[in-house]
């Protein structure tokens, strides 16, 4: 049994073997010979050996170390002449012939997930004695998922494991490679069952409260995610996406949860003002879910003017059909969601704009004031007039600018406002493409102020919004229309030339009203076709210019998008 060789890791074909004897050289029965390997010269099995009838001694197997190389081996017969004796071999390095599945196939797990037992593999030579060093390469199959460290190497037993192995979102089976080139048994198959949890939950994940402009997409897609008892993602749970309000459009409204269980939709299109949409589970806590967004105009403009500009009339019928929502004339007042009536400024506005432009690109706000005077400027109509301040923000600013929006008026109860103050909640914060439109002082001189008062009236609302970074030339204010004959009427030639003198250098646009109106500056009508009857209320057609003007304005500023 001495200077064999063998396979590392493998047993050598002959057991090493000693003889015992006598002085006079006959054998020993039954004594003990210890056989031991050295350091890295592998393992004995029955290493405590006794002798038997022909004095001879030896292990039941000596199984070499791992590594290539000189091996040895011992055998101690304690007090004995020659002992201890040494065996030699030598170990070659196994060849690789075969790789087989050791552990890790057959389970399940939760889709999404990793296998909880390592796929792994045994690469062995054609004795099935293992083969350390050899690279074995782990891939998935089918079913999705993923895996970590796919390239590994056998240790010293053979084995190689792959580093984890991720399911697939969808329930089913899922399968992993472990291929060694050459090889028999390669490539080694293993199959797993992805089981998706049941959902229980849903939440937003993301694109709520987002505004855009009116006509193009929020740029967040709304998404929700779907959950089960602990927490976690679920995968293919169908959500169903649907318009709650709003003018808006959506595509993609049905979608399936991914891995880590979110659905998103394909889009979402904006309306003009407040929009909303449902995402609905049946079932599931949480459902159904509303998001929430603002589509806002590319364009807008606030009529902010006495009550020609507040109130709608039909040809030359003196008949009030239509006025603001913060309009005295309760009559004819208009809801705040209701939209722009066509007789009034603001829809006539709208309708030439809409002629032109798309019509989710313009929003107007109408807002009818008496008067522009400043501190309690509340005429016999009880409402604040422009400049007037409640909780220290003018009416102007509250209604104009959005300062303090939504702003209260602090109308008392009474027969203009039965119901008391009207909050100002069509508002906007003034951006650089949005415009304003003034036209208001006929009503000043019958509450005391003088033309020069009034012009420095409209000169600070002007100055206000320019103060803001809009352009002037986004600004307009108009001369104005006789009234019936009378001490006012004869102020209005006189507040027409300062109108016109105080904001043309300034770059505003003035409308010329009176020049449209009147022969003589605002003194008097040109004839009853420009007023409805009552020598104050000018006509439909007025209105029909005006809006002209302004939308040809306008469109003039305002480039396609």
């Amino acid at each position: 049994g001495n200077n064999q060789t063998a396979t590392a890791g493998a047993q050598v074909v002959t057991p090493p073997s000693v003889k015992v004897t006598d002085a006079n050289g006959n054998a020993v029965l039954g004594f003990t010979v210890v056989f031991a390997p050295a350091a890295g010269s592998g393992t004995v099995a029955g290493g405590s050996a006794i002798t038997n009838s022909s004095g001879i001694a030896a292990p039941a197997s000596w199984t070499l170390g791992s590594t290539p190389g000189a091996q040895s081996l011992t055998a101690t017969a304690s007090g004995l002449t020659g002992s201890p004796i040494t065996f030699a071999a030598t170990a070659v390095a196994p060849v690789p012939a075969k790789i087989v599945l050791n552990g890790g196939d057959g389970q399940s797990a939760r889709t999404g997930n990793a296998v909880a037992t390592l796929p792994s593999v045994k690469v062995v030579d054609a004795a099935d004695i293992p083969v350390p060093g050899f690279t074995v390469t782990f891939a998935v199959a089918s079913g999705g998922g993923s895996v970590t460290g796919a390239t590994a190497v056998t240790n010293v037993n053979g084995f190689a494991n792959v580093g984890s192995w991720v399911l697939g979102g969808s329930a089913g089976t899922n399968t992993l490679t472990a291929t060694a080139p050459g090889l028999q048994g390669s490539p080694v198959t293993f199959t797993a069952t992805a089981v998706a949890a049941p959902p229980v939950a849903m939440a937003i994940n993301g694109g709520d409260g987002q505004s855009a402009t009116a006509g193009t997409a929020v740029s967040i897609r709304p998404s929700v995610i779907v959950t089960d008892a602990q927490g976690r993602g679920v995968f293919g749970v169908t959500v169903t996406f649907s318009i709650r309000s709003g003018n808006g459009s959506i595509t993609g409204t049905t979608q399936a949860t991914d891995a880590s269980g979110i659905a998103t939709i394909g889009s979402w299109t904006l309306g003009l003002g407040g929009n909303s949409l449902f995402a609905q589970v049946p079932g599931l806590a949480g459902n159904p879910l509303v998001f929430v967004a603002s589509g806002t105009a590319r364009v807008q403009i606030v009529t902010f003017g006495d009550s020609n500009t507040d109130f709608g009339f039909s040809g030359n019928t003196n008949n009030v059909l239509a006025a603001s929502y913060v309009s005295n004339n309760t009559a004819s007042r208009l809801d705040p969601s209701a939209p722009n009536n066509s007789l009034q400024l603001a829809g006539k506005i709208e309708s030439r704009w809409v002629a032109n432009r798309p019509a989710q690109t313009i929003r107007v706000v109408n807002h009818g004031i008496a008067g522009t005077s400043t501190g309690t400027g509340r005429n016999l109509l009880l409402s604040p007039n422009a400049l007037e301040a409640v909780g220290g923000v003018t009416r102007f600013e509250g209604e104009a600018m959005a300062i303090a929006y939504p702003w209260s008026g602090g109308e008392s109860v009474s027969a203009p406002f039965p119901n008391g103050a009207i909050f100002r909640v069509q508002s906007f914060v003034p951006r650089a493409s949005d415009f304003l439109y003034i036209s208001m002082g006929t009503n000043d001189f019958g509450a005391g102020l003088t033309n020069a008062e009034t012009v420095t009236n409209l000169e600070l609302m002007v100055d206000k919004w320019i103060a803001l970074g809009i352009s002037a030339s986004h600004i307009i204010v108009t001369t104005l229309p006789p009234r019936e004959a009378g001490a006012q009427s004869s102020t209005i030639p006189a507040l027409n030339s300062a109108i016109r003198a105080r904001f043309g250098p300034k770059g505003v646009m003035v409308i010329d009203i009176a020049a449209l109106t009147s022969n003589n500056d605002g003194l008097t009508w040109k004839d009853s076709s420009f007023h409805v009857g009552d020598f104050l209320h000018y006509a439909e057609k007025v209105r029909d210019a005006i809006a002209d003007v302004i939308v040809t304005r306008m469109l003039q500023q305002t480039p396609q998008p």
